[in-house]
């Protein structure tokens, strides 16, 4: 019985090459992610930003520290730890490599007290540091500058 499910589906192979190459995918795991990364640019880009040695919080860092913007590293602030903060200014910023749109009960209850606190908590994705990291600069200096007089 086996076999001739066997034989019906090696002749359903022959006559549709679509269902022939979807199995050569299932079974070469390899040639299926080419086949996805030449599909779809977007997955080829955030592949190249996977195995690239850069990691975004190190160029933020770099950054923070070349413009002397007053942040320090892996800060822990009441029970939670954060990427970057400024006490000072009470600004904090967390890094994120993952989907958007996927959240993370801990972060929430953590952006939760830490607003509580009087904190401003801002959230960058790895991408955006990465490809555009003067922009992502210019950001946290615009919230690091004291609020300006509207009545002046």
């Amino acid at each position: 019985m086996e076999s001739m499910l066997i034989k019906a589906e090696e002749r359903s192979l022959r006559n549709d090459p679509a269902k022939a190459e979807e199995r050569s995918l299932r079974n070469d795991p390899a040639k299926a992610e080419e086949r996805s990364l030449r599909n779809d640019p977007t997955k080829a880009e955030e592949r190249s930003l996977r195995n690239s040695s850069r990691s975004a919080g190190e160029d933020l860092w770099q950054a923070l520290q070349e413009k002397d913007i007053g942040f320090s590293r892996q800060e822990t602030i009441g029970r939670f730890m954060v990427d970057f903060a400024c006490l000072e200014k009470k600004l904090v910023i967390t890094l994120g490599s993952s989907d958007p749109f996927v959240t993370d009960l801990g972060q929430i209850t953590r952006d939760r007290w830490l607003k509580g606190q009087g904190f401003t908590v801002l959230k960058f994705w790895d991408h955006d540091i990465l490809m555009n990291c003067e922009g992502v600069l210019r950001i946290i200096q615009r919230l690091k500058a004291p609020a300006k007089n509207l009545t002046e």
